[in-house]
């Protein structure tokens, strides 16, 4: 898989746990995360947004508990926020970032880890396409500069205001 994080060596992402209405959020305080996808494109996304890392069912955390989704959640978000691609692109980029988890890890973990990418890839196929047209929505109503608005902040104040209406 030729899926790789430019700024990142290591996945210790700078970022600030934020406990809001619907669950934990991650604020992405400093430069933004960029990648390469599979067809050697660049993508970043913003600085400074705010993420849920995964919108994952209940039911389904104990199954994703091995994983540090922040990464691939800030991607899966700005992607889907953004629209820079196809939804298939988006949710292929999402289980690439997954997979590369694994890199380096013992065998058992590398097995739990792509579980987990198949697992989210899955239900990105089955639930993901209501959260792109509403996503889609936004973008034709709102634009490019309107969006990064709506899900990005300058403050951890302003921060933990997004994550309290939910619109991540």
């Amino acid at each position: 898989m030729n899926y790789k994080f430019s700024h990142y060596k290591s996945f210790a992402v700078p970022t600030v746990e934020i406990r809001g209405k619907k669950g934990i959020y991650y604020w992405l305080d400093r430069e933004p995360i960029v990648w390469v996808d599979e067809e050697g494109s660049s993508h970043e996304t913003p600085r400074n947004m705010v993420s849920d890392g995964f919108s994952v069912p209940k039911f389904a955390w104990g199954l994703l508990a091995c994983l540090d989704s922040r990464i691939p959640g800030f991607v899966h978000d700005s992607t889907y926020w953004l629209q820079p691609c196809t939804k298939k692109m988006a949710d292929y980029n999402v289980y690439a970032g997954v997979c590369s988890l694994a890199v380096g890890k013992v065998w058992y973990k590398r097995f739990l880890i792509r579980r987990a990418a198949r697992l989210i890839w899955c239900g990105l196929k089955v639930g993901g396409f209501i959260a792109w047209s509403r996503y889609k929505e936004q973008l034709e109503h709102f634009g490019y500069e309107g969006v990064i608005t709506m899900h990005t902040s300058e403050t951890l104040d302003g921060a933990r205001v997004i994550a309290n209406r939910g619109m991540v």
